[in-house]
């Protein structure tokens, strides 16, 4: 078996040197795949070998016996990889540790603070630190951390559903009654507001927005990225009439646009951003156009929101 790689190594790179004599380019690369077959050839036959060796009596009794002396190894060292307990420093064993901010406790310690294995427990115990288990073990009288975090969890609910009405609230009116829209933002001369609907950005907050008074508006600047796009065509050769021409390589330069953006200043350092274009399009396709509309229309609602400022 050795003699045989042994071969099929010099065969390899016998033809893979011949290869590279050939005129062709990829004459080595088509040597070297030529040279491989055998190679590949031989690698399956040890493989073959291997798994006939595995599957007799002595082959399966050899692998029975690695597994048993790593699972012994395992279990003899696991002072060392295991997880200790991070108030008793006791080694837990396979799945009791209960997960904290910044550490894990074991079973007996959860117990002396009103924690099991159960859903509640662990999420309390997510939220809670060493410190404070410590803590409320020397503390019997604290209130259960269950507890604690089942009142959190009904207090989130409430203030994520008040939320969600005043959201719905605000984004209705102007909806319902917007003086001028354009993407995200909308205004009402009403109220001399402008509104920005950032729950339609982030599609897993549905409770985001920014309201901003007239007033607030600062200033605003349209930013429009130019680029080039580059493309080289390769030259050519043509027989005519058993006369050869031959074309030049030409260079064609299509102007396009990178980046559109619109950047909206509010006072206390506020800021509004629009990306209206991120992406190379050429100037004459119909994304750019589309683009170019919406910014135009931003900066008309914003020159409106100065012209009603300008007219209090």
């Amino acid at each position: 078996m050795v003699m045989g790689f042994i071969r099929d190594v010099f065969i390899i790179i016998l033809i893979t040197i011949i290869g590279d004599r050939i005129s062709h380019p990829w004459g080595g690369v088509f040597g070297l795949c030529i040279g491989l077959i055998p190679f590949f050839a031989w690698a399956g036959n040890v493989i073959r070998h291997v798994w006939l060796f595995l599957k007799s009596p002595f082959g399966i009794v050899l692998v029975l016996l690695l597994i048993s002396g790593s699972l012994f190894v395992l279990y003899r060292t696991r002072e060392k990889w295991g997880s200790h307990c991070s108030v008793c420093n006791r080694l837990m064993s396979f799945g009791e540790a209960i997960k904290l901010i910044d550490g894990k406790i074991c079973h007996n310690c959860s117990l002396k603070v009103g924690l099991d294995k159960d859903h509640e427990s662990k999420a309390a115990a997510s939220t809670m630190t060493v410190g404070q288990v410590v803590f409320m073990m020397n503390e019997p009288s604290m209130e259960n951390p269950k507890q604690q975090w089942r009142i959190r969890q009904a207090r989130e609910k409430v203030s994520q559903a008040q939320a969600q009405l005043k959201y719905e609230s605000v984004s209705a009116f102007f909806r319902d009654h917007c003086t001028d829209n354009a993407d995200r933002m909308f205004i009402n001369d009403q109220r001399r507001q402008l509104f920005f609907d950032e729950a339609s950005r982030y599609w897993l907050d549905h409770t985001s927005y920014h309201l901003y008074d007239y007033s607030d508006l600062v200033d605003y600047q349209l930013t429009i990225s130019n680029v080039s796009i580059e493309k080289k065509s390769d030259g050519d050769m043509m027989y005519v009439n058993h006369i050869l021409f031959s074309f030049p390589s030409e260079t064609s330069i299509t102007p396009a646009v990178k980046k559109i953006q619109l950047v909206i200043w509010f006072t206390g350092n506020r800021e509004e951003t629009f990306n209206i274009l991120d992406r190379v399009v050429k100037r004459d396709s119909l994304s750019y156009s589309l683009a170019a509309a919406q910014g135009k229309k931003l900066i008309s609602i914003l020159e409106h929101v100065k012209q009603v400022r300008k007219t209090t």
